[in-house]
């Protein structure tokens, strides 16, 4: 992230529809939710980060979704994501 707010170069941002984006994704997969949203930030080499919102269908779903992420491993992340990404 220093890298990123550091740098002198255009940055370019690019709102995507991840819940639309995973329509052909089995259901069992993907948690129960009203909408899903990133916003991604970014250099023109690529450089970037992207948060994202999700809008739960219930507290239910939410609680499972944060205990989900809360006691799996963290993925593994290539040193660079994207059409770069070797991981």
């Amino acid at each position: 992230m220093k890298k990123l707010l550091a740098t002198e170069v255009p940055l370019t941002t690019t709102v995507r529809d991840f819940k639309e984006m995973a329509g052909g994704v089995d259901p069992a997969q993907v948690v129960k939710m009203d909408s899903w949203f990133g916003l991604t930030i970014e250099t023109a080499s690529g450089d970037g980060m992207t948060f994202t919102l999700i809008d739960f269908d219930s507290p239910s779903s939410a609680r499972a979704h944060y205990e989900k992420m809360r006691s799996e491993a963290p993925p593994e992340l290539a040193a660079s994501l994207g059409d770069t990404s070797t991981g």
